[in-house]
Formats: structure tokens, C-alpha cells, sequence
């Protein structure tokens, strides 16, 4: 009897144990994701590991489930210079895995149109445009390819500010 109440008692020690080492909340998830993704650059891995992630949520995969919309900022001016969609819509295994990707960008904003399409926006300066002001804006669209299981471009348009 002695032996088993033992057993129960490292058992129970030991659950939080294994608990810990799972991710402890959502940020730290889509950071470990994107660390490990071979397609994610090395300066962004560095401001990965800076904490410079921010991770919100919405369906633009239509499965019903929220997907991780991930921007990483400088910290600087820039901005956020890479932004992300990952998603388990596709796979078998339920995995989260990188289905969008930009980091090419320059003080970009993420938002989730009417249709749950991702809408990319960065700033387009013309000489004389100060930092804050840019005269112009170009919006990148993205819509769920559900056969390619990927996010794909569906429009880009750049229009005036004022």
C-alpha cells in the first residue's frame, strides 16, 4: 500500500514537471514555431528572441478556428518588418505551421477584411513625404487556397492618403 501511495505521489510531482516544458501561453508557441521554421530569416529569429512578436488571432482560413496572425516589430522606426499566418487548417496532424509569409515590410499593419481575407498595408513614401505622413498606401490581399493549403496573393493595390 505504502509503494502505491509513493507511485501516486511522484506521479503527481512529476505532471506540472512535464506541464512546464509545453509552451506557456500562446505567444511563446507561435515564437517556438517560427524559430524552427527553415523559411523564417536570421534576422527575424533575432527579433524573435528579442520578444518582438506579437501575436492576434482570427479565422482567415475559414475552418471555424482562430489563426495566429503574427507581426514582428524592430522596436525601432521600422516598425513591423515581417509579418506571418500560421494555421493547422490542412494537416492531418493538426500541426501549426507557417501558411503566410512576408519579411520584406516596412511599418506594416495586418487586419482581416469582411471576406476573412489578410490585408498586408505598408506605407509608400514620395520625396518630400515625411515619416509620419506618406502620401500614398499599398495593400496586399491575401485569401486561403484551400487545395494549396497555403495563403496566396489574390490583389495588391496602392492608392492615395490624403
Amino acid at each position: 500500500m505504502r509503494s502505491c501511495y509513493a507511485l501516486a505521489v511522484c506521479a503527481l510531482l512529476a505532471a506540472p514537471a512535464t506541464a512546464q516544458q509545453k509552451p506557456s501561453n500562446p505567444q511563446t508557441l507561435f515564437k517556438q514555431t517560427l524559430l524552427h521554421d527553415a523559411g523564417t530569416s536570421k534576422d527575424i529569429k533575432s527579433m524573435l528572441r528579442s520578444g518582438r512578436g506579437f501575436v492576434e488571432f482570427d479565422d482567415v482560413t475559414g475552418d471555424g478556428k482562430a489563426d495566429a496572425l503574427v507581426r514582428v516589430m524592430t522596436g525601432g522606426a521600422a516598425g513591423a518588418v515581417a509579418a506571418y499566418a500560421l494555421s493547422t487548417d490542412g494537416t492531418k496532424s493538426s500541426n501549426l505551421r507557417v501558411v503566410m509569409r512576408n519579411q520584406r515590410l516596412y511599418r506594416a499593419t495586418l487586419r482581416v477584411n469582411s471576406a476573412r481575407n489578410l490585408v498586408v498595408r505598408v506605407p509608400v513614401y514620395a520625396a518630400g513625404d515625411t515619416m509620419c505622413c506618406p502620401s500614398r498606401a499599398r495593400d496586399r490581399t491575401y485569401a486561403w487556397d484551400a487545395k494549396a493549403k497555403q495563403m496566396r496573393r489574390i490583389s495588391m493595390v496602392e492608392f492615395p492618403l490624403m
